[in-house]
Order: C-alpha cells, then structure tokens, then sequence
C-alpha cells in the first residue's frame, strides 16, 4: 500500500483503509493471476480511501469502480476499507518520508492543470512540454519566477493568464461541456 501511486494524500486514518484494500487486491489479483491494477488501479484505490465510503453506492461514485469490480468483489472491497477504517487509532499507519503532496495545494493545482491544458491543446502542444506538476505546484505557492511556465514562449501561452487564474482575475467555467476562461467582472 505503500507504493500506490498518490499515497501521500492520504490521512492516517486513510492510509489503514488503503492498507485493508491493497491487501485485497493483491489477493484476488493472485489468485486469478493477473495484474493487480486489472481488478482495481492505484488511483480507483486512492479516492475509494479518500471518500471513506461505507455503502457501496458511495464507493461507486468513484469512476470506473462499479465496471472494475462484481458486486460480490465490491463487497469485498468495501468490507476491506470499513475494516481499515475502524481500525484502531494506534494500529494505522504512518508514512516514514513527509508526505510531498499539500491539501491546500492541491485543488489548485487540478484548476491551474485545466488551463494549462486547454491552451496546450489549442497551440497543438503536449501538455508535459509546456509545464510538469512541480511548475504549477510553484506557481499555485505563489512562486511565479521560480516555474519554467513563467518564461519565454510557455508564459506567452499560458504562464501570463496562469498568474491572473491565482490572482482572481480570471475564472474558469464549463458552457456547452467545455472549458470556457473568462475574465472576472469586478
């Protein structure tokens, strides 16, 4: 559990919870012999951990599980989280390094990822060339000089209007399922 990929976003209480399901998976995925992320990926893990669910219609609403997994198999799951979950508090694990990932980071660096891949895709550029998480993440704290997309041509493409999204000066919507940048009335 461990080695999943995003684990650092996960709480103590969390952490027991992916613990009990990875637990699960590697079972299930050994006994059909078949790649773990076959029954359930790493990611499908993560957010079942962050929602804590304990129905299975909660643990649903993470995408793609109800098609990933039988109910019989979604029963399993979700008994291995609730199990992790009402862990005892002294039984849950710790991550030994400090977790790389900020909660009030994060969801800025979803929104400023949205942009930034709007613009890629309207100049006919992938996404990785014009900035990397650790770019946004920088600008998402605030450090506008210290980020790549804030030079040359990527800030030409993205970097300027990056800025005015953290300062207010822009929003992001969705009109007709697609992403639409406005400029703020103030």
């Amino acid at each position: 559990f461990k080695r999943l990929k995003r684990v650092n976003q996960l709480s103590s209480k969390q952490l027991s919870a992916a613990r009990e399901i990875a637990a699960w998976r590697e079972e299930l995925a050994m006994k059909r012999n078949i790649p773990r992320k076959w029954i359930l990926s790493d990611e499908q893990v993560i957010e079942i951990c962050k929602r804590e669910p304990r129905s299975l219609d909660s643990m649903f609403m993470v995408r793609g599980v109800s098609n990933s997994l039988k109910t019989a198999e979604a029963r399993q799951a979700l008994s291995a989280c609730v199990r992790g979950l009402d862990a005892p508090e002294d039984s849950w694990p710790h991550l030994e390094r400090p977790p790389k990932s900020e909660p009030n980071v994060d969801s800025q660096v979803d929104l400023l990822y949205s942009l930034v891949k709007l613009r890629a895709k309207e100049a006919g550029v992938a996404f990785g060339v014009v900035a990397s998480h650790a770019d946004l993440a920088k600008i998402a704290r605030g450090h506008f000089d210290q980020s790549d997309v804030m030079k040359g041509w990527r800030r030409h493409l993205v970097g300027d209007e990056l800025k005015d999204l953290m300062e207010g000066k822009i929003v992001l919507g969705i009109e007709d399922g697609v992403i639409k940048v406005t400029n703020r009335i103030r």
